[in-house]
This record gives C-alpha cells, structure tokens and sequence, in this order.
C-alpha cells in the first residue's frame, strides 16, 4: 500500500501521524454509482460515463426536445426563412396555393429541398412529428436556446491523455457524450428544493462534475490516523556479557481510517484535523 502514500502529516509534537493515500479502489463506476439521477450517453471508444454502453446522444438529445422543447418558439424560429437560410438551417414556408407548410432542409450541395409538409392544423400541433424532421444541426440550436423548464443538459468529451471528462452546457453535433436531468428526478435527489434549478447545468451539477473530473484522473484519496506510543525500554543480554541499555521507542497505533475521499490531499488533512480535534498537521518534509 506505500506506493499509493501521496503525503505523511503530523503535529508539531508528533504525537500524532496522518497518511494520505491514493484510493485505488474507488470503484470502476466511482460517481456514477452514487444513486444519482443523472443520465449519460456517449459512444467514445476508449472513455465512457454510459454504463450501459449503448447511449447514442444525438438520439437522446432528440427524446429530450421532443419532449421539452418549447414547440412555439420552434415554429416561429423556423418561419424566419430568410434567418434560417443565411445559417444553412432548415425552415418553414407556408404554400398559400396547396395550403401546407412546408419544411425545407439543406441538402449536401448546399441546395434546399422539401423535407416534408404539414396541413396548418398539424403545424400547430404536430408538434413531435415536427421536430422528428429536423436536422440535427437544429436540434442542437433548439437544445441550446428553446427548452421548457423540465430538464437540464450538458455534453462533454474526454481528455486525451487523462480520460477526464470536460463538460460544457451547450450541446453540438460533433460532442462525445449528452448528461441531463429531468426536472422531476432532480426533485427527489434534492427533497423537492429546486432553488438551483435555474442554474445552468455544469453549475447545477458542479459538485458531480468535480468529483467525475478527480475520480478520472484518479485523484480520490483516502487517510490512516495513527498516534504515537512512547515506551521506555531496558534491555538486557542473556547470550553474554553487555552493557545492559535504555532507550525510549514510539509504536504507532491505528486510530481511524476511511476512504473515498474526492478533495485535495491538503483539504482532508484539515478535514481530519476538525474532525478529531487535532493540533495543527504539517506534511513532512
């Protein structure tokens, strides 16, 4: 276990000695296994946060607008014509002489053509079958600038060398992976408090977002307390003729030990300190 000793602290006295060391056993799902509602999806070959290992999150990311997407917004975003076209974004063109709306979506050589049509009634309130239309270059814009109240999401991807994951709150089509909760899950992990909820969703979920970042890297840590026991000892040879000799010598003793800690080796040094009433600790040199 002392190749996995990152820091040895004691007091000024050295009455007591304080080992921080690498928990190399957090788990291989660290985080992800703490109950949780959050989601992941992802299909990075090397680093994933999808348990499952199947998500998809573009697929995911179309659920989630269909679902909570707020579908005025969209249709009045998408019968700006001429905004939608200087982006190379689908639009909606009514056809007074058939009396439909149609979609348009660009194609590969850059022209447009007519995805589908909806009789004004099912433009109104077709609204799932509208957005199943939509090019994911538009879902993302949606995502990002349309959504109800009912989830929060973020994608990430992942560090080359470390595998750690970087998250951010606006979603694309080249991300590696989609995190979100829904409003109602996020409910029941806080105890119907959602004073937070407004936040976006990497301050929303910072504290797990730390803690997957740390878990990744491998920055988990855990401590053994021990105190010293001085003892004065005589000791005299039976073999031969000697000096009989008296000398002190210090055991040290367990006192506690626990694991699984996601913070700075320095942050729980002084977390054992207040803990257990210790003196002030000072790492050894």
């Amino acid at each position: 276990m002392e190749q996995n000793l990152i820091a040895t602290y004691h007091d000024e006295q050295k009455k007591y000695r304080l080992k921080i060391y690498r928990d190399v056993d957090c788990g291989s799902d660290g985080p992800l296994n703490w109950g949780w509602h959050l989601n992941f999806a992802d299909h990075d070959r090397n680093y994933s946060l999808d348990k499952q290992k199947n998500g998809e999150p573009m697929s995911n990311l179309r659920y989630l607008v269909s679902r909570y997407a707020d579908a005025k917004k969209v249709r009045r975003w998408l019968k700006a014509k001429d905004e939608r076209t200087k982006h190379g974004e689908d639009y909606a063109e009514y056809d007074r002489s058939g009396n439909v709306w149609r979609l348009f979506s660009k194609g590969y050589g850059g022209d447009y053509y007519q995805e589908t049509y909806f009789t004004p009634q099912d433009f109104k309130t077709a609204d799932s079958y509208l957005l199943e239309q939509l090019s994911d270059d538009c879902i993302c814009t949606i995502a990002n600038t349309m959504m109800g109240d009912g989830v929060k999401m973020a994608s990430y991807s992942f560090n080359y060398y470390s595998g750690e994951p970087g998250f951010d709150d606006e979603v694309s089509e080249n991300m590696t992976g989609l995190m979100w909760i829904e409003k109602s899950d996020y409910l029941k992990d806080n105890g119907g408090n959602d004073e937070r909820w407004h936040l976006p969703m990497t301050e929303l979920m910072a504290g797990m977002i730390d803690s997957l970042q740390r878990w990744a890297r491998g920055d988990v840590y855990g401590f053994e307390l021990e105190k010293a026991v001085k003892w004065q000892v005589h000791r005299e040879c039976l073999s031969e003729e000697r000096e009989p000799e008296d000398y002190e010598e210090t055991d040290w003793e367990f006192v506690d030990s626990c694991w699984g800690y996601y913070m700075e080796s320095e942050e729980l040094a002084e977390e054992i300190e207040s803990e257990h009433g210790l003196p002030k600790m000072l790492e050894a040199a």
